[in-house]
Formats: structure tokens, C-alpha cells, sequence
């Protein structure tokens, strides 16, 4: 490009005062939008160009983001830039190159055909454009100065709008460097108000964890009971609380009415885990039917003592410090927990020394001492009874058992029965009912299977095939009838285990000559049954017969051979062939009344081993079959 004459020229001399009158206006804006305005201002203002537009382009979306203009357009030009589209404008080039471009007439540019139009329509004809550097990677600041004829820019013209573009630059760095500086500021003031918040938070936090602990141990060295403190801590907590034993059963609730605590209860033991759920002791927010509860149990020794439940107003987390205030709140629950264990302990190791001084024998003083300790007055009507558990996958543990044992006893005097309950062993239990319970002990058995079966669900979801032996004395007062109603309950549970049946029951009266013929050793039951029944067994197998069962309900009629035959529905004629084939193949004869003795004696000990071998007829009951069975009866033909 070479030198002008045109008066529009910008002489060399000028360039410097000029560029310090514009960059005394740019350096006045405090924002961008105020720099961009001031560059357009101070251009027509101190240049002898007629028309200038500044404009911040994004180059990646190819769209103005902000733009000034200040000068002589034609009167019926509308401005509307930020609608432009750029992919084929020089602005965009510009942005993009930094190339500096000027045309001495827009109209003679074919490489722009789109400024062209734009320039004639604002009536300019000679146009310079150059960027201005500005911190950003897809943001540019383009410079436009333009004059109504047209013009060959010099070398001084060019020099000035460089400058320009640099002292504006200058502006808009010193701008964004307020700009960050404003913000860090603001930054550092938001974080010192959280950091003052937090402490404040905290110092709120720490008071209300001060208050909770001294006020549930105020309640500790009170020796408040369990109401009290479910009370304190559903009001520390702000939720209602429920407060359930190992078993699940309530010890004291707040904030529930007494239905809504119990349906709370009835959830929580459906959702019980395994072994390990009861074990672990950290909080678990859970859903049970609709409802948004905390649960957290209170472990010690790994065992569980206790389950806290707290309702949550809505499924939102608790705060850090609730939760720290919950965990306080187990602290001092188990503490209570503990406290009453020590009762319960105590009322346990007497019921256990009443119970072993009278499995043991004990002098009747020492059992009259026990039974003082409990509250037991031995000169009412007492009945014994004695189970063995079993199917449980490892054996309990005493303090295990020990719960156990009480309740089932909660169990029982739920229903209206004065007992002592304690184990004698790993899996045996003794149940003295201080009272002789108006259903019967079948009621009371009952009640000891579903509670038992309960207790061990409970105490481990997993368990499975629990079985319940049940030997039951009589009911006798004083001392002596304590000791006979627990021999006989001894005795009753070792005639229903002998027969293999590991989950009947059985009383000491309905047991018959079963409870003499059970301390017969095994083996001479064995070759007593072998000698004189081994035959009629055998041919029965052999051919099809019913030899046992025509023997065994003659037994029964008392050897009346027509009622024999009218229970068989058969004919007196083969009632009596029968009878004679049994003499013939047993080698005795039943008008002796020796060899009688013997075959009913042999009868008893086969009912009596019926449910440990698959080689004895199924077709009599035994008393062990079911409570109340009082004598061998035979029902039908035997299948065997």
C-alpha cells in the first residue's frame, strides 16, 4: 500500500497524541461491554475515520456475542448484526487469522461478496478490520473503521489501529484482572462464611451433644427406667422411638401410640436378618410398608441385647450430628440394657439353682431355699415338665439358652401360667408350673413348641426343623410331689426319646406300662421281641398276613374271640384259624397264662420301638403317637 493525499489521511505526526486521547477514554471502562463501547466512541471521536464497530465473535459457534458501533451510517440502514451469518463474513476471518485487512473499496472485493452488500447498504465504501487479543480460546474482539469513499489506508492509519487495538486490550486485561479479583474476593468471602458457618455448626453441634450426654446421665445415676429414657431420647432425636429385647418384644416405646408401636414391632422382626444383621451395630436406614426407619441394634460381647427403631419424618439422611447423637443414645441404652441385665441375670442363676437342685437331688432345705428365692410356694399343686430341643444347626450358648428360657416363660405367663423355666443342659429344659393351669398341660405344650419355634426364628432366621421333646410329671404339692412329678416327667421324656419320637410329648399317666418297660435295656427288649414275635413278623411278610394285628386286637377284646373277629370284620372261624397258626409258629400256647404275658409284654416293646424300625407294623398307635393316647388300640390290617 502506498501513501495518500486524500484528507481523510491520517498524517504521521498525529498518531501518537491520538493514541493517547483514545487510550485516556478505553482505560476509563471498567467491564468489557464498557471497553468495547469506549473504543467506538473514542475512534469517531479522535479519528478521522467515520464509522467503527467493535465485536466479540465466538469463532466455534460462529455467532456475535456483543457488539458497538458508533458514526455516520445511512439514515435507512438498519442495524442487526448479531443476526449475521458469519461463515462467509471477513469478521469471522479476521477473528479467526488475526490478519490485519484493508480495502480500499469493499465494492471492488470478490473473496466477501456478503460485506459488500452489507457495506453498500450502510452506505461505506473503504473498510479496516484487524482483531484485538482478548483471553479467551474461542472468543475474539474484532475492530472495524470504515469511510463513506474510497480510500488507501497508510501505513500511519494502519499503526494507529494497531494501537488502538493494543491499548484496548491493555483494557480488557486490567478488566478481566479486576474481574478475577472481584471474584477470588467473593470466593474468599463465600469460603470464610462457610468456614464460619461450619464452626458455628460445630460449636451448635457439640452443645447439643454436651446437653444429650448429660442428660441421659443424669437418667443413668437416676436409675430411670426404660419409658424414661425411650422418652429422653425420642425428644433428643426428634422421632419416635421403639426400643425391642433380642426376641423383638417391646421394652418401652415414645413418640407411638401403643397399636402403632406394635405393628412397628411385628415389621421389624419379619425383616430380622441372620446372625451377622443381628451382630452388626451400625444404623441402617430402611423402608418397612411405607415407612422410613433407622435401626440399630445394641451388640455386647457379640451378642444382641437390644434393637433401637426411630420413624424418619421422610427417606432425607439425618444429619451427621443426629446420627451422633444416636449413637450416643445406644451408648447409653446399653448401659440400661446392661442394668436390667443384671436383674435378669440374677432372677436367671436362681431359677437355674432351683432348677438344678432339683434335677441334682438336693436336700430338701436347699430345694425349700431356692424355691424362697423365686417367690415359689412348694405347698401349692406344682407340675414338671421337661423338653429336649433339637435341629438347631450349633449348640446356643448358655446366656443364649438363658434367654431362651425366659421367653418361652414370657410366653407362657403371657397365657395365665405361674412357672420357673431354666435350661439343665446344652438343649434341655425344665419348666416347673407353679400353678396347675386350668387347659391342661396339652395347652401348655402347645404354647411351649410355638414359642420355641418362635424364639429360635428369632434368634436366627435360618433356623430350621426345630424339634421339641416333651416329657410331663403330674401335679403333686410339697416337696416329695415335686420330686415325683419331676421323676415322672424324667421318666415320660425318656420313653418319647427311646422311641425316636424327637418331637411328641408325652405325660407320665399316659404312658402306662410303657414307663416300666422303658428302663428295660434295649438288648433284652430286642431278644425278647426276636423270640416270640420275630416269627409272626416274618410270615406276615412272606405271605401277606396279619398275624401281629389279629394278636394284638385279641389282646385288646381280652382274648374274647367273637368281639376279636366283629373289630376285624372277619368271621370267629378265621379269628380262630389264626389264633392257632400264632400258637404254632410262636411255639406257645395262649391258654397258658405265662406264654400270654410274654406275647402282650413283646407287643409294648414292638409299639415301643415302632418309630426307630421299618420292620414293625405301622397299624397300632402308641401313647407316644400323640398326647392322650392311654392304651395300644389296633386300627385296620397292618402294613408292613
Amino acid at each position: 500500500m502506498t501513501e495518500s493525499t486524500d484528507p481523510d489521511v491520517l498524517p504521521d505526526r498525529d498518531v501518537v497524541n491520538r493514541l493517547e486521547l483514545i487510550a485516556d477514554e478505553v482505560n476509563v471502562g471498567d467491564s468489557v461491554d464498557s471497553v468495547m463501547e469506549s473504543i467506538v466512541g473514542a475512534v469517531i471521536k479522535h479519528t478521522p475515520w467515520t464509522l467503527c464497530w467493535v465485536a466479540m465473535i465466538d469463532t466455534v459457534a460462529e455467532r456475535i456475542l456483543h457488539d458497538y458501533h458508533a458514526g455516520a451510517y445511512h439514515p435507512d440502514y438498519l442495524f442487526d448484526f448479531q443476526n449475521w451469518d458469519l461463515s462467509e463474513t471477513i469478521s469471522l476471518h479476521v477473528a479467526r487469522t488475526g490478519e490485519v485487512m484493508a480495502f480500499e473499496d469493499v465494492g471492488a472485493v470478490p473473496d466477501f461478496p456478503y460485506l459488500k452488500g452489507a457495506h453498500d447498504a450502510a452506505g461505506i465504501v473503504s473498510a479496516l478490520y484487524l482483531s484485538i487479543p482478548f483471553e479467551h480460546e474461542s472468543q475474539s474482539v474484532v475492530l472495524n473503521v470504515n469511510l463513506p469513499h474510497a480510500h488507501v489506508f497508510s501505513a500511519s492509519e494502519i499503526s494507529l489501529a494497531r494501537g488502538i487495538a493494543t491499548f484496548a486490550a491493555i483494557a480488557f486485561r486490567n478488566v478481566l484482572a479486576k474481574d478475577r479479583a472481584i471474584e477470588a474476593e467473593a470466593a474468599e468471602k463465600v469460603k470464610l462464611a462457610e468456614l464460619n458457618a461450619a464452626i458455628l455448626q460445630k460449636n451448635a453441634s457439640l452443645e447439643r451433644l454436651s446437653d444429650a450426654q448429660g442428660r441421659l446421665l443424669r437418667l443413668q445415676t437416676e436409675g430411670a427406667d426404660v419409658p424414661t429414657l425411650c422418652a429422653e431420647v425420642s425428644e433428643l432425636l426428634g422421632m419416635p422411638m421403639l426400643l425391642l429385647d433380642p426376641f423383638y418384644q417391646q421394652l418401652g416405646f415414645a413418640g407411638f401410640t401403643a397399636d402403632a408401636a406394635d405393628v412397628l414391632a411385628e415389621l421389624v422382626a419379619r425383616r430380622r436378618g441372620g446372625q451377622s444383621a443381628r451382630h452388626d451395630p451400625r444404623p441402617a436406614m430402611v423402608v418397612l410398608d411405607g415407612r422410613s426407619v433407622i435401626i440399630t441394634n445394641v451388640v455386647e460381647d457379640n451378642t444382641l441385647v437390644a434393637t433401637v427403631v426411630l420413624e424418619v419424618a421422610d427417606a432425607t439422611t439425618p444429619s451427621p450430628t443426629v446420627m451422633q447423637v444416636l449413637e450416643l443414645a445406644r451408648v447409653h441404652v446399653s448401659l440400661m440394657v446392661m442394668r436390667y441385665r443384671a436383674s435378669f441375670e440374677t432372677e436367671a442363676r436362681f431359677a437355674r439353682e432351683f432348677i438344678d437342685a432339683l434335677a441334682s437331688g438336693s436336700s430338701n432345705l436347699s430345694i425349700t431355699q431356692h424355691a424362697g428365692l423365686l417367690g415359689v410356694r412348694l405347698q401349692s399343686t406344682s407340675q414338671v415338665m421337661l423338653a429336649q430341643i433339637g435341629g438347631l444347626a450349633t449348640a446356643m450358648s448358655r446366656r443364649a439358652f438363658d434367654e431362651l428360657a425366659q421367653f418361652i416363660a414370657a410366653r407362657l405367663r403371657q397365657s395365665g401360667v405361674s412357672l420357673v423355666a431354666a435350661p439343665t443342659g446344652e438343649s434341655d429344659l425344665m419348666i416347673v408350673l407353679t400353678n396347675v393351669n386350668p387347659w391342661g398341660s396339652e395347652r401348655v405344650t402347645k404354647i411351649l413348641r410355638r414359642s420355641v419355634a418362635e424364639g429360635t426364628r428369632l434368634m436366627d432366621r435360618t433356623a430350621e426343623g426345630i424339634t421339641v421333646a416333651v416329657g410331663i410329671g403330674g401335679g403333686f404339692s410339697g416337696i416329695d410331689g415335686l420330686r415325683r412329678s419331676h421323676y415322672e416327667a424324667s421318666r415320660a421324656l425318656q420313653i418319647t426319646l427311646t422311641s425316636g419320637h424327637i418331637d411328641g410329648d408325652l405325660s407320665f399317666d399316659d404312658a402306662g406300662t410303657y414307663a416300666v418297660l422303658a428302663s428295660t435295656p434295649l438288648e433284652d427288649r430286642q431278644l425278647f421281641v426276636q423270640r416270640y414275635l420275630k416269627p409272626l413278623l416274618d410270615y406276615d411278610r412272606m405271605h401277606g398276613g396279619a398275624f401281629f394285628t389279629t394278636l394284638e386286637t385279641y389282646f385288646e377284646a381280652i382274648g374274647n374271640v367273637p368281639r376279636t373277629a366283629e373289630r376285624l370284620f372277619l368271621h370267629v372261624s378265621t379269628v380262630r384259624y389264626r389264633l392257632r397258626r400264632i400258637e404254632e409258629l410262636a411255639g406257645i400256647s395262649l391258654e397258658d397264662e405265662e406264654d400270654r404275658l410274654r406275647l402282650q409284654l413283646c407287643l409294648r416293646f414292638a409299639r415301643l420301638a415302632e418309630a426307630a424300625s421299618d420292620a414293625l407294623p405301622s397299624g397300632g398307635e402308641s401313647p407316644l403317637s400323640g398326647p392322650g393316647q392311654k392304651r395300644l388300640r389296633a386300627v385296620g390290617d397292618a402294613h408292613y
